[in-house]
């Protein structure tokens, strides 16, 4: 039998058509249904593109405000979820990981919302619980990192954007023109990449006829793992363990000396072979909101990057950048969020693409279930050896 090509990775295989966002790793462009990511980022609000990826097109007036009154009234923290996460809140070792503290929460709300018996509900529908699962991650995620650092959850504020509101959920203290801007870029610029990890397993899990809660779920599951998701994480431990710009070099020489594959964190990409656009976006925020809380992160980690590059260039290495995640981590700490809450944000700003391309699945009436070929590795046929014992019974 011949037998065809393998490509465990799916990297040179196109697995199916979307819409919802273009990644071109040659240019270094990102846009989603047809806009560049970076002027969505400077001029938009987060709902706009939000609404932008489930519905297909950037709002009118009108639309969004319907969208944002539907968002502000599934902003509530229920009493069912708040006792949930208050029974996960004691901060131990043994406390759970909030990706999963959010994957509980949000299937604790998913069972007390009407769903489609049969998985797969009308598009209006659909987008009405993506609209929920928006409201409710935000309000989940602030009450969780409060909870766990033994503070009261604060009720959403209706008249605040939803960047606005979550930090001051987060906080408990309206945040400044500057602090919403970096926050509602940063969702809007983790707001769709293609067919990565986590989306593509919640379009197998939409091809499948799961509701878009267990699609969700599934892609919370997925990016919570340290290839996917936690970059960020890594970055922002590796610029607390240098401390200061004078120990970038010895820092650096040490890894590599050490171990000499050793990759910086938020370093290089699977698609992008030049600048990923988001960096360039972050970059500007993360060092505005660091100054302002007199933080060392961003000049720490500018420094690593100038030293990185010379390495990389005097190598010969012209396809290694810094990516979202490098300057999303000195953002993320300065704006106050806990770095173990960093890959609860980033599927924050997910979910609305996580939408769209449920949506696509749900819509396609060629849709059938995503179910690849697989070459076998075991042992050949072989007889089943004949027991010395009684045969079982009928």
């Amino acid at each position: 039998m011949d037998i065809p090509a393998l490509d465990p990775t799916l990297a040179n295989t196109y697995a199916g058509e979307t819409a919802v966002s273009l990644v071109d790793g040659k240019t270094g462009k990102l846009l989603f249904r047809g806009y560049p990511v970076e002027e969505l980022a400077r001029t938009y609000l987060f709902e706009e593109v939000a609404y932008l990826l489930m519905y297909g097109e950037l709002p009118t007036e009108e639309e969004l405000n319907d969208f944002k009154t539907l968002l502000h009234e599934a902003s509530i923290l229920e009493t069912e979820t708040e006792t949930f996460l208050h029974s996960h809140g004691i901060l131990t070792d043994l406390t759970a990981h909030p990706i999963d503290v959010l994957h509980g929460a949000l299937m604790d709300v998913a069972c007390r919302h009407t769903l489609p018996t049969n998985g797969i509900a009308r598009s209006n529908t659909v987008r009405t619980h993506g609209i929920t699962l928006m409201a409710q991650h935000a309000v989940i995620i602030a009450a969780y990192q409060r909870i766990r650092f033994g503070q009261g959850a604060i009720p959403a504020d209706p008249s605040l954007s939803y960047a606005a509101n979550f930090l001051w959920m987060l906080h408990g203290k309206r945040p400044s023109a500057a602090e919403t801007r970096a926050m509602n870029a940063a969702l809007i610029l983790h707001g769709d990449h293609g067919f990565n990890a986590s989306t593509f397993a919640a379009r197998v899990a939409a091809s499948a006829g799961s509701d878009i809660y267990s699609c969700i779920a599934v892609a919370l599951g997925t990016l919570k793992g340290f290839r996917h998701g936690g970059a960020n994480v890594a970055v922002l431990r590796m610029l607390r363990e240098i401390r200061e710009i004078s120990s970038v070099v010895p820092f650096l020489e040490e890894q590599w000396t050490h171990n000499p594959a050793w990759r910086i964190p938020g370093f290089g990409h699977r698609i992008y072979k030049t600048h990923d656009p988001r960096a360039r976006v972050l970059r500007p925020l993360a060092r505005a909101m660091c100054r302002k809380r007199d933080l060392p992160w961003w000049d720490i980690a500018d420094a690593v990057e100038k030293a990185a590059m010379t390495r990389f260039h005097d190598r010969g290495k012209r396809d290694l950048y810094c990516n979202v995640d490098f300057w999303s981590a000195p953002l993320f700490a300065a704006l106050g969020i806990n770095p173990l809450f960093f890959t609860a944000i980033f599927a924050m700003g997910r979910l609305p693409g996580l939408v769209g391309h449920c949506l696509e699945v749900y819509e396609n009436p060629e849709t059938r279930i995503i179910r690849p070929l697989n070459h076998y590795t075991g042992p050949a046929l072989r007889h089943v050896p004949v027991k010395n014992t009684k045969p079982l019974p009928a």
